[in-house]
């Protein structure tokens, strides 16, 4: 099999030792053997340090910094990065035997193409029973971004992207946590098409450890999105921006309500989205 180009896996690493080992070989055993893998330790304070040194491979770069996040950590990552393409992996979750060569066979067929994804197979780390399997979306998808209608990309790992298309959007938003995937996929969606293979190829683990939904940051975070990319003039024009405000208000509300139980903050939000535009209500409750 051709395989010209080099791929570049980051790794971000953050007190994963009881899932670094089995990510990390399920990259080291890939059908796609032209890789190199980068792993950033993100200031752990468990044993992941141990489990990682464990891997005798010329493969296998190993950084450690203070724990800076995880947009920092993929940032630092692709700069020590020399691979054409570049894949993002978290620290609990799976690389399918053949995920590197579809993808990149994907790229090299479709030149016009500059990120493609897969869907993901979601499987309980206790049970190993199989969940459910994510959806994804294809072709000019910053719309359903911005609207978030859907799914459109479940997570980084699902992904394979040109290192050129990296450099020319900037790397994760370092000023985001929960939402820096979303911003990100926003930045990739207004520089390219996204491809999207059909099938699972990526094992993504739910377990105890990970982090729980945080309503309060991901306030913080979506409105510091929708106000950058105010400014950037990414939205269509106002009313887009209104209708798309409008249905984050929406899913805030709901958020806060739900989840934190906090009526007074899910109500005012509530109140932003209908006075903000009316639609997205309507549209909801019309289902």
């Amino acid at each position: 099999m051709k395989q010209k180009e080099l791929v570049s896996v980051i790794i971000p690493c953050y007190n994963a030792e009881y899932f670094i080992s089995e990510t990390i070989t399920s990259v080291l055993t890939q059908s796609y053997t032209n890789i190199e893998l980068i792993i950033i330790n993100d200031g752990s304070t468990d044993n992941s340090e141990k489990e990682i040194l464990a891997f005798d491979d010329n493969r296998v770069h190993y950084f450690k910094i203070k724990n800076q996040g995880v947009s920092k950590a993929r940032n630092i990552g692709v700069s020590y990065a020399k691979g054409e393409f570049l894949a993002f992996l978290d620290a609990d979750d799976l690389f399918d035997l053949n995920n590197l060569e579809q993808k990149t066979d994907y790229l090299n067929t479709y030149k016009e193409i500059g990120l493609v994804h897969s869907l993901e197979q979601i499987f309980d780390h206790i049970t190993k029973k199989n969940i459910k399997i994510t959806e994804g979306k294809k072709g000019n998808v910053l719309n359903d971004l911005l609207e978030m209608n859907s799914t459109v990309i479940h997570s980084p790992a699902s992904i394979l992207m040109r290192h050129s298309l990296f450099a020319d959007i900037g790397g994760f938003d370092e000023n985001l946590s929960t939402s820096a995937d979303w911003e990100f996929w926003v930045r990739v969606a207004k520089n390219t098409k996204i491809g999207l293979i059909n099938v699972p190829l990526i094992k993504y683990r739910v377990h105890p450890q990970q982090m729980h939904l945080n309503v309060p940051k991901m306030d913080k975070d979506m409105n510091y999105a929708f106000d950058k990319h105010q400014k950037l003039n990414t939205f269509k024009n106002k009313k887009h921006y209104q209708y798309c405000y409008s249905k984050l208000c929406l899913i805030l509300s709901a958020s806060y309500i739900g989840d934190n139980k906090n009526y007074g903050i899910g109500l005012k939000y509530l109140i932003k989205s209908i006075l903000t535009h009316s639609r997205p209500l309507i549209q909801r409750l019309s289902r």
